[in-house]
């Protein structure tokens, strides 16, 4: 017999939370710019948060809400977002945002993928006041492995001995991917946010 779906309850969004978020550095050292990489879908949610000057991985997160039996799998990322996202941004004077664009190259076509996934975090972003910018998958894998047909377990092995962690999810991999993205970006702009060569989407 099939199970009854359910929405999710403010319990397990809280739960999620607290035992998906990693500090890597505490947050009283977390510097004033930082950079946040996204990559997320309608069952999984993964990211870092970089320090912008020196690249520094300060925290990541990794949140899987697959195993919940839920109506409203989409509601339960935006709730996620909406909390994560302030605690990130704290004493923050700039974070910008690079998420993946799909694959399609355009969001409004891609399907329910992307609707749960870079448009979620787009609408989160927009809301937190945060500059988003958008890196197609080919830059991402080039940016962790200098190869543009880099699979899955390659972008997840790069990812984890050049951050010095253990990723566990593609989607903190492909998070960490965009926040080098953005970082490289950052730099040869001299850190000034009109330069950045990546698009911009949100703001």
């Amino acid at each position: 017999m099939a199970k009854k779906k359910r929405l999710f309850s403010q319990a397990e969004v809280e739960d999620q939370l607290v035992a998906g978020l990693y500090h890597v550095v505490d947050e009283a050292d977390w510097p004033q710019l930082r950079l946040l990489g996204f990559d997320s879908s309608t069952k999984t949610l993964g990211g870092v948060l970089l320090d912008a000057g020196t690249g520094r991985l300060l925290a990541y997160f990794g949140f899987d809400w697959h195993s919940y039996y839920l109506a409203d799998r989409i509601g339960m990322q935006q709730a996620m977002l909406e909390r994560l996202l302030p605690h990130l941004t704290i004493g923050a004077l700039w974070i910008g945002v690079g998420v993946e664009l799909p694959a399609s190259g355009d969001f409004r076509g891609a399907g329910a993928l992307v609707v749960g996934g870079p448009l979620t975090v787009m609408g989160a972003a927009r809301r937190s006041g945060l500059d988003l910018f958008e890196y197609n998958p080919t830059n991402l894998k080039v940016a962790m492995t200098g190869n543009p047909s880099a699979d899955k377990a390659a972008m997840m092995q790069f990812a984890t001995l050049t951050a010095g962690v253990a990723f566990t999810d593609n989607n903190t991999a492909d998070g960490y991917a965009a926040a080098l993205c953005l970082l490289a970006d950052y730099r040869l702009a001299g850190g000034d946010v009109q330069k950045l060569r990546a698009i911009r989407i949100a703001r």
